[in-house]
């Protein structure tokens, strides 16, 4: 609610948060009318509503309204960004995130796996958050359905921080596929990037540069 009342003000010129503050000092960022900042909090509190889902593509779908609303924005920054590209990588990668983070989500009420693969593995809501084989074979499925999603996505327009991080997520994603402990590999060294993610980081940068 503060950030609703903040990016309102923020399309009237007005600005609190250091980040606005910063903004409002690059002319085409103010040129956006307010509906474009408006529209990130409702997107915003849908995503977090949301869910269960039924299946993977839905999950993403749920993202995509929130992430194609700040990619219109990114937009205005760095004009040779692909909307829909750029949404659909940023998508991918919050649902990595919070599967990561499965233990935080089912304590918010949030389940980051689909319900089709828990059907499928015969595993209720309660038992994903209980380690053991099961639930390994349920979040082995998962990563390799996501790694599949993220390694047949486009990656023409994206920034080179939206290009490592999705290069990073898909090596993680099959890396943790393959674990034993399938959780806790996909956790491990989140804080180290793989050399093909800096690969893609410069390609992307190349093309912003190219195509500026």
């Amino acid at each position: 609610h503060w950030w609703a009342e903040e990016l309102s003000g923020f399309a009237a010129g007005r600005a609190r948060h250091p980040l606005t503050e910063v903004l409002l000092g690059y002319a085409p960022i103010c040129e956006l009318g307010a509906d474009a900042w408006e529209a990130l909090i409702p997107a915003a509190f849908a995503q977090r509503e949301a869910g269960p889902f039924s299946t993977l593509g839905d999950m993403l779908d749920a993202n995509r309204h929130f992430q194609t609303a700040l990619a219109n924005i990114e937009v205005t920054l760095h004009p040779v960004l692909d909307i829909e590209n750029s949404a659909t990588a940023a998508s991918l990668s919050c649902v990595f995130d919070e599967s990561v983070r499965l233990a935080e989500m089912l304590a918010r009420d949030r389940l980051p796996i689909s319900m089709d693969l828990l059907a499928r593995h015969q595993l209720s809501r309660s038992e994903i958050g209980q380690a053991g084989p099961r639930r390994d074979a349920v979040l082995r499925e998962h990563f390799l359905a996501l790694a599949a999603r993220v390694g047949a996505s486009e990656t023409r327009g994206l920034s080179p921080l939206t290009a490592i991080r999705l290069q990073a997520n898909l090596k993680r994603c099959r890396r943790a596929a393959k674990a034993e402990d399938v959780l806790a590999e996909s956790a491990r060294n989140l804080d180290r990037l793989p050399p093909s993610s800096v690969w893609a980081g410069w390609k992307a940068a190349r093309r912003m540069r190219a195509s500026g």
